[in-house]
């Protein structure tokens, strides 16, 4: 991949989840006042927040099924690295659209942990690093999926059942 193949597919990939966050938020924000939560739940599932974690968890998916897709693959992923750098572009995007939708002035540690995250994929891209075992680190992404689970589960007070126990 090329520098502009990698900024194309960053940026565009953060655009789309951009707007998926912000047509979530606007989407909540109608329907929630109808539903029977409580004022703080209310609160939380119109937040940025939440819609932090919605785009969370679809790239979590996204990322997480490509590496079970080239893990089924078996030794095979090893010869064919095709689309794995685009895959992790997306991941990249992810990372750039989360950062851009943070609140930078309350928790610089977040900062920190995109910048690092963003200059390390990127990294990875420009220099054609490891394009063959990106699909086995994206795998890690499964975990990302079941945390997020758990805390919209938290958020809605479902934490007395057998989903959220089992995860």
């Amino acid at each position: 991949m090329n520098v502009d193949e990698i900024i194309l597919w960053t940026t565009s990939s953060s655009v789309v989840f951009q707007l998926i966050a912000k047509v979530s938020t606007g989407i909540l924000k109608r329907l929630v006042p109808t539903w029977n939560i409580t004022d703080e739940t209310k609160e939380k599932v119109t937040g940025v927040m939440f819609s932090r974690y919605i785009i969370s968890t679809i790239n979590a998916i996204f990322t997480g099924a490509w590496g079970v897709y080239k893990l089924s693959l078996g030794s095979s992923r090893w010869i064919t690295p095709y689309g794995n750098n685009e895959v992790v572009s997306i991941m990249n995007g992810y990372f750039l659209a989360d950062f851009l939708l943070d609140d930078w002035t309350s928790d610089l540690s977040n900062v920190f942990h995109h910048v690092i995250g963003l200059s390390s994929i990127t990294g990875l891209l420009l220099g054609n690093i490891g394009e063959t075992f990106m699909p086995d680190v994206q795998l890690m992404e499964i975990s990302t999926f079941l945390l997020n689970m758990m805390w919209f589960m938290r958020t809605f007070n479902k934490t007395n059942n057998t989903s959220y126990k089992c995860i």
